[in-house]
């Protein structure tokens, strides 16, 4: 039973929803490129292939779970961790509302936390206000926003557009790993430096004391 849903229902289900403008998984970025794709609106294709298709649906997916396990190896604290693979898990599914999202909010918390012990960078504060701002427009003001492009002209790019919540939350995840790495380089440093300076004095306390103008018999 639980085979027959994730090797047979669950493929039949994905491959419905998978020339879906709101799907916003990384999975339907080859059905977007290079297949037939949306309902009120169907740009055509860079150049239609059905291999290129079904190769950068498997492909796409597994690089960014390889980038998402290896940024969640590489970060210091394991809540980070936690909150990165949280965050990604909605848009490596087949099927991806924007609702899904909510899985990211102890990301987008986890991120503000490192911003203000950081005392609030200016350009890193103000690239994460425009990311959320991004992933919390409606997805139907970006599929009205693609409609303005001339589909004939620009293939493939109305498309993309409305891939812009999913790349605005991999910029925001990308940005709190980044943070976390930069604060372990950081804790490292000091540590090193204390070490050094710890070293110097007791080195200073073993030193025997020479006096500077020995006495003249």
């Amino acid at each position: 039973m639980v085979r027959d849903y994730y090797l047979k229902v669950g493929p039949q289900v994905s491959a419905i929803y998978r020339a879906f403008f709101v799907n916003i998984s990384v999975w339907t970025i080859g059905q977007r490129l290079f297949g037939k794709f949306g309902q009120s609106l169907a740009p055509p294709p860079l150049w239609e292939s059905p291999s290129l298709v079904k190769t950068l649906a498997v492909l796409t997916p597994a690089v960014i779970l390889i980038l998402a396990l290896r940024a969640a190896l590489r970060v210091r604290h394991f809540d980070t961790a936690i909150v990165l693979l949280m965050g990604v898990s909605p848009v490596l599914n087949p099927i991806a509302w924007q609702h899904c999202f909510l899985l990211a909010a102890p990301a987008l918390i986890l991120l503000a936390r490192r911003l203000s012990e950081l005392h609030w960078p200016r350009r890193k504060t103000f690239v994460a206000v425009l990311l959320v701002i991004a992933i919390s427009i409606p997805h139907t003001d970006y599929l009205d926003f693609a409609q303005r492009f001339d589909q004939s002209f620009m293939a493939g790019l109305p498309a993309l557009l409305t891939l812009a919540p999913l790349v605005a939350l991999c910029l925001l995840l990308w940005l709190l790993a980044r943070l976390d790495m930069r604060e372990d380089r950081k804790g490292r440093e000091i540590t090193e430096q204390s070490e050094i300076t710890e070293g110097t004095k007791k080195l200073q306390e073993n030193l025997p004391s020479v006096p500077l103008f020995p006495s003249v018999p």
